[in-house]
């Protein structure tokens, strides 16, 4: 993978908390998109869902012995 970002949009409250979460599909779709490639939501690992605005390292199992670490910015959506 060439560029190693991603983003996703979603409602926050005031507080920088989502209505939602960013969760393991989320991150899959957004790659998919970005450039391509199928991942399995299994194959995105996080400690739990992402829950606030900000900016998340996410790893990736991208193939058999091949993972890659995602930036992954989660912005407000207007």
């Amino acid at each position: 993978m060439r560029s190693k970002r991603s983003a996703s949009a979603r409602r926050p409250g005031a507080d920088g908390r989502l209505f939602g979460s960013v969760t393991a599909q989320d991150i899959a779709t957004a790659i998919r998109e970005a450039r391509g490639l199928r991942i399995d939501k299994r194959n995105v690992h996080m400690p739990e869902p992402i829950k606030n605005v900000g900016t998340y390292m996410v790893v990736v199992d991208v193939v058999d012995g091949v993972t890659a670490t995602i930036k992954t910015m989660v912005v407000a959506k207007k």
